[in-house]
Order: structure tokens, then sequence, then C-alpha cells
């Protein structure tokens, strides 16, 4: 990873950072019969429909059939475009800036695909709905928090590492150097240098400490780091 910026990363506009559950429980029941089939009908009218029968229109310039906002919905799009420009200029990442950016044109195509969903469930009608842009804009939010994780983690490398290294630690003897954790080639924690620096990260977060060697006039010995006994599970 060079962190260079392409934008192939922003056209992932939906894109989410899983969490791992705190705990799992195997489910073993029989799909909802009545909603699979419900989601099934949905699908199928949105691949056969002719929109213009549900609200669509379509001019002599367009070669697609299109929505506009109704009143109330394009009232809720103003006001969260005007936040949004607001915000903008404002946002330190340049990568992130990048990223919202493209939620001017993400907002309102999420905002369709949920309308155009409750047409076809025979909830909604006619143009683009107040709801349907609210339920947009939720998501703008939620895919926003994401974003901000998956930048974080790009414009910091480091951090990433330190968090696969205290998911590991416990592997690791107390002390240890670099050496014992580059050698087994875990993921961003290939090298001394990307060991090191995710090291340093735990120790300014009080999970290791570390010390120097004295120095022998021979080849200077790696430091050591010494995992915090008051970490739970961790070995002392």
């Amino acid at each position: 990873m060079t962190g260079g910026n392409d934008g192939l990363v922003q056209r992932f506009q939906l894109a989410v950072y899983p969490d791992e559950p705190s705990s799992w429980q195997l489910v073993d029941e029989y799909p909802d019969t009545k909603e699979r089939t419900r989601v099934f009908d949905i699908l199928k009218l949105l691949a056969d429909a002719d929109f213009s029968q549900y609200g669509a229109m379509q001019s002599d310039y367009e070669k697609f059939a299109f929505m506009r906002f109704a009143d109330e919905g394009q009232k809720v799009f103003n006001e969260w475009l005007t936040d949004l420009q607001h915000r903008l200029p404002c946002e330190d990442n340049p990568l992130m800036a990048e990223h919202l950016g493209k939620y001017r044109s993400l907002m309102p195509t999420l905002a369709l695909i949920f309308h155009l969903i409750s047409v076809a469930d025979g909830t909604a009608s006619g143009q683009v709905s107040e709801q349907a842009v609210i339920q947009a804009a939720g998501w703008c939010e939620y895919l926003e928090s994401h974003a901000r994780r998956i930048y974080g983690y790009v414009a910091s490398p480091e951090r990433e590492a330190a968090v696969i290294l205290s998911e590991r630690i416990i592997r690791l003897p107390n002390p240890f150097t670099a050496k014992d954790v580059y050698r087994k080639q875990w993921h961003l924690l290939k090298n001394r240098k990307e060991v090191e620096a995710a090291c340093d990260v735990l120790v300014d977060k009080n999970w290791l400490s570390v010390s120097q060697p004295e120095p022998t006039g021979g080849r200077p010995a790696l430091p050591q780091y010494f995992i915090n006994p008051a970490l739970p599970g961790k070995k002392k």
C-alpha cells in the first residue's frame, strides 16, 4: 500500500467496515416464505416494469424515463445538500472530502431505489417521496461513518497494524522483540519498520512498555517490548 489516490476507493460508496460480532450463535431456521415471496415479487416487478405507469416521465432529450422529488422530498434533499456543501470545505482529510463529494449523486440514487422498492411493494406512488429521501439521508450518514474508518486506516496503516498486533499479542513471548513478530509474517507486520510502528502505537496506548538495550559496541540489539500485565488475558 503506497497511499496514492487514484480515485478507485471513492467509487465504493456503499463500502462498510465489518465488525466481528461479540458473540456467535447458530441459527438454523427455514426462511420466512411469505417475506421471501414478497422480495421475489418486488424484484420481478422492478425488472419488468414500465415505470411510466408509476409516475416516471420521459422527454425528447432523455433516453430513459426519470422521476423527480415530490415537493416535500425536494425540501429534505435541499436541506441535506446545503449541509453537505457547507461541510465539504471544512473537511480536513482530502480523501474523505472527495468521497463525500460523490454523495451528491449517491443520496438521490438511494432515494430513487428506496422509492421504487416501495412502489413495487404497493406502498408508494408518484414522484420520489419524502420518506425515501429521509431513508437515503440516513443511509448516507451510516455509510459516512464507515468511510471514515476505512480512510482512517488508509491514512494511518500503523494503527491498523496495531489493532492486528493487539489481537494476537497473546501468542508472543513476554517480553518480545520486533523479530518475534515479523517472522510470523502477519498482515501489515512483515518487517521491522511495520512492527515497530505498530508497537509505538501500543506503547502510546499503554498496552506495551519498551526497554532500549544498553549499547555493547557490537551489533545493536533490538528493543524489548513488555506486555502490560493489567490487560485481560495477556501474559504476565
